[in-house]
């Protein structure tokens, strides 16, 4: 029995020990029910992408270690099957003791959950790729904010791991844990910009409904109202006026800065330090044509924070920068869900100001409960202010909304656990995943820990001051001898 809640393996009723990425890779073949799964696919969902290691020994050595487990032999398969050059298969009869569903935590869902999947480019230029993403995240965030008490939107960066997947709808929404999907592709020529959108319930796949929509720029800017709206009817919401002005609210009213905004995000998401350069440049650019466009202030910050998180970037080097910008995100959009967690990131990564990053947070939460980095945030002051529990439920909680890629920061907190001896072993399975960290959480988690090895443990609270700021004894350490520009 093969019992996925507990991360657990067990024959006659006697567990069978297995490591972590064995059982990870066990887990993925059972659930895919006698599908080949290639050995690509393996590495993707077990390590990540762009990670470079000899996985071909790894894979190999995981999958002897399962038929040792197991007692399967390789020229007689029982179990685990072999196809040579392609991948492998489960064939045996395993029985799951639990909904193998991607979302772990079984929380009591009263409300509808949604998942946008990337916009398709029908454009025939992948330079307009930024353009297609660009309104794909903005309709997440724009839905995500209409009605959090009854909808819940899948965050980008687990959305995006569906881009130009020939995955099926039902499959998608057993990943991801939602009720409905909605698709859509974007074709854009010059200024005329014409937006596909369907809706499907993946209960049985059912196209509930699908509109076209044809805007000369800027005509398509307040576009997110009306798909918000039919989304709404059609899962039977019931909004009220101010949900509704959510849909639209403080829509960006100067095009080429919201293009250059979009640009921005589009190498962000990246999370890489080549392309967080240019992320800076286009965001400064949208603030440039638009001092009074809040969110590219805010982007600004977020793209300057990628340095800080790498340790390839002091953070006094980023600090007036960053704070500059936070000032005026906050004056212009304060309530802005994104304004309001890029401010807990510059009080949390700059300052180590605890008390102030909490607050920040939570006000992004009250303002977008479905924005997952907010929850994110909130989870690392509660563990590097000792409350491990808090720690514990709010990172589950930004789990379910984005459950492909905050593996790392569940166990970035547990090791923090760990080190100042709150350990939490029985939590621990909730964050065994096959799907891998991406690089970008790795990245968080180094920084991490190199902030556990400057002496920034507040373990139960201790290291705090009155201010509830924490400064590292590294501050000092020695520059790098090489430094991207920001």
């Amino acid at each position: 029995m093969l019992d996925v809640d507990r991360y657990e393996l067990t024959r006659e009723g006697r567990p069978v020990r297995m490591e972590r990425i064995p059982m990870d890779l066990l887990i993925l073949l059972v659930r895919e029910k006698g599908r080949l799964v290639s050995r690509e696919e393996i590495i993707e969902r077990l390590w990540g992408k762009n990670l470079f290691f000899d996985s071909d020994n790894s894979i190999n050595t995981a999958v002897r270690k399962i038929r040792n487990s197991l007692g399967d032999e390789a020229g007689n398969p029982q179990y685990v099957e072999t196809v040579l050059g392609k991948g492998y298969r489960f064939k045996g009869n395993a029985v799951i003791a639990s909904k193998v569903e991607t979302t772990r935590f079984e929380a009591e869902r009263s409300r509808v959950m949604l998942a946008v999947l990337p916009f398709e480019n029908l454009s025939g230029d992948p330079g307009q790729d930024y353009f297609s993403d660009g309104l794909s995240e903005e309709t997440i965030m724009r839905l995500g904010q209409m009605s959090p008490r009854q909808l819940g939107v899948i965050a980008r960066t687990s959305s995006m791991a569906y881009k130009q997947t020939d995955k099926s709808v039902a499959q998608i929404g057993r990943e991801l844990g939602v009720d409905y999907v909605l698709e859509g592709s974007v074709r854009r020529d010059g200024a005329r910009v014409r937006i596909t959108a369907q809706l499907i319930r993946v209960q049985d796949q059912t196209h509930l409904w699908a509109e076209n929509y044809d805007r000369q720029l800027p005509g398509m800017l307040d576009i997110h109202g009306e798909i918000g709206a039919a989304i709404a009817d059609q899962v039977k919401l019931e909004l009220m006026s101010e949900e509704r002005r959510q849909l639209v609210r403080n829509a960006p009213r100067n095009p080429e800065a919201h293009d250059l905004y979009l640009r921005g995000r589009y190498h962000y998401a990246k999370f890489n330090l080549f392309d967080a350069q240019k992320a800076v440049a286009y965001f400064q650019q949208a603030t440039e044509h638009d001092p009074s466009f809040g969110l590219a202030h805010s982007g600004l910050i977020d793209a300057l924070m990628v340095f800080v998180l790498s340790g390839d970037v002091e953070s006094n080097e980023v600090s007036s920068k960053a704070k500059s910008a936070i000032a005026q995100a906050v004056r212009l959009d304060p309530e802005s869900a994104e304004v309001h967690t890029s401010d807990s990131a510059v009080k949390l990564w700059l300052d180590w100001d605890f008390k102030g990053s909490e607050l920040a947070a939570r006000r992004a939460i009250q303002l977008n409960a479905n924005y997952s980095l907010a929850h994110v945030h909130l989870a690392h002051v509660f563990s590097n202010t000792g409350r491990y529990d808090g720690a514990l439920s709010t990172i589950q909680q930004a789990m379910v909304l984005d459950p492909l890629s905050l593996l790392g920061d569940g166990v970035a907190i547990l090791d923090r656990a760990d080190l100042c001896g709150e350990g939490l072993p029985k939590a621990r399975h909730a964050f065994r995943s096959p799907r891998g960290v991406r690089p970008s959480v790795a990245i968080l988690r180094r920084q991490l820990g190199s902030t556990l090895a400057g002496g920034l443990c507040t373990c139960s609270g201790r290291g705090e001051g009155e201010s509830g700021r924490v400064h590292s004894s590294n501050a000092g350490a020695e520059e790098r001898a090489v430094r991207p520009a920001v």
